[in-house]
């Protein structure tokens, strides 16, 4: 991907935003002068609360990415990941990842009691007043299995997900957020192994999505696809779905971007 093609997705993905969203294109492009590499954006359902995103692996000098956003004194070491986001009320932030098993020793909170048996913990963050761990399920079981046990840690209602993914080792995942040692949020997702084809995927999960929410998702899936072919086939990463006690859906999917040459 070159530099003119990165700035034609940063256009596309941020057309809607207001002004000062400038400030995350501008960051994005520090990212990659700092020898970042992109390698997903994000579209989430409702898009003026999810914002605009994309996340960014470090590259042979991660120290330098990291300096780039003030991350390099990070209490866990030198993050993995930084996730750029930008939204109308919480303007531009740059959040640090950590691949599992850490370089160092961090303090993470265990998994909860009562979630599924046999989560393989891949990745976790320390952002703002917030800790949060992800994990993927070792069975290859229904997500009906996975779901449930996952849904009542915070007394929500499942998601309704139609169709229903399909059973992979370790392609459903589910991530804990805690803020002062309390449970506060519960995120439950699935990989691209556990769709059918693209087009499938991007069926199953624009469907029932509000006009401005659709128009965005096509807008961004259009503007990844238009940057080359994918190597592996699909664009759809994964598709995940934030848990409500009120039920109130929160959907967000990952589209991967194109491989450096």
């Amino acid at each position: 991907m070159n530099g003119d093609s990165f700035d034609s997705l940063l256009q596309t993905i941020t057309w809607r935003s207001p002004p000062d969203s400038v400030n995350f294109v501008e960051a994005c492009r520090r990212a990659r002068r700092a020898g970042g590499r992109p390698f997903e954006v994000l579209v989430g359902a409702p898009n003026t609360a999810h914002g605009v995103r994309m996340t960014f692996e470090s590259g042979v000098d991660s120290a330098a990415l990291n300096a780039a956003f003030e991350l390099q004194d990070h209490p866990w070491g030198l993050p993995t990941w930084i996730g750029l986001r930008w939204s109308a009320t919480g303007g531009l932030q740059a959040k640090p990842y950590h691949r599992l098993p850490p370089v160092k020793s961090i303090d993470l909170p265990p998994v909860p009691a009562g979630a599924p048996v046999g989560l393989k913990p891949v990745m976790a963050a320390r952002w703002k007043d917030r800790i949060e761990l992800y994990a993927r399920w070792r069975q290859a079981g229904p997500w009906s299995a996975f779901v449930a046990p996952c849904a009542a840690l915070i007394d929500a209602p499942p998601p309704a997900v139609t169709p229903r993914p399909r059973p992979a080792e370790l392609g459903f995942w589910v991530s804990f957020g805690w803020r002062g040692g309390d449970l506060v949020a519960v995120t439950v997702g699935a990989d691209s192994r556990c769709w059918g084809n693209d087009d499938a995927v991007s069926e199953s999960w624009s469907g029932g999505l509000a006009t401005p929410d659709l128009e965005a998702y096509q807008r961004h899936l259009a503007a990844v696809r238009a940057l080359g072919p994918r190597p592996n086939g699909g664009w759809h990463g994964m598709l995940a779905w934030k848990l409500s006690p009120s039920g109130t859906e929160q959907r967000v999917v990952s589209l991967r971007l194109p491989a450096p040459a």
